[in-house]
């Protein structure tokens, strides 16, 4: 019985409160529905993970994503190693926001680009992805180049 329990400040204390007493008059099987989800969720996320890993054994060479390789799985199969992917390497999960930016630029083109992570960037070059800490990024040219004088 923790005081923090029933503090509105959480979101756990203003569940307690007015909703889940609600929820358990309109829902009595409440607590075993969600019992239930819960489980099935946990199930499909270590389901996600080893397909993810398999799949990152043919698509991850060194600490690179290969463009090629990874096109080829399924559009669900591409997202999930590249969420997986983008979390080893950011060492957190990636914003569903960057993965389906990702998802829909990174395949499409060859030429280099680059695309803002958490403390970091996302680059592709030579048919890669990899992630470089947000001041290491290579900047590709965009003009002629130059010739030192």
């Amino acid at each position: 019985q923790d005081p923090s329990n029933t503090d509105p400040r959480f979101a756990r204390g203003r569940l307690r409160g007015p909703v889940w007493p609600a929820l358990q008059a309109a829902f009595p099987q409440v607590d075993t529905v969600l019992a239930m989800a819960a489980r099935h969720a946990q199930a499909a996320q270590a389901l996600a993970d080893e397909v993810a890993a398999a799949d990152l054994a043919l698509v991850q060479q060194g600490e690179a994503l290969r463009l090629a390789p990874w096109r080829a799985l399924t559009p669900a199969r591409r997202a999930n190693a590249l969420r997986a992917w983008l979390a080893l390497r950011l060492g957190q999960g990636a914003p569903p926001t960057l993965v389906d930016r990702l998802l829909a630029e990174a395949p499409a083109g060859v030429a280099p680009a680059r695309w803002p992570a958490p403390g970091a960037q996302v680059q592709r070059r030579r048919g890669e992805l990899r992630v470089l800490p947000a001041d290491d990024a290579v900047v590709a040219p965009t003009g002629p180049r130059q010739r030192p004088l």
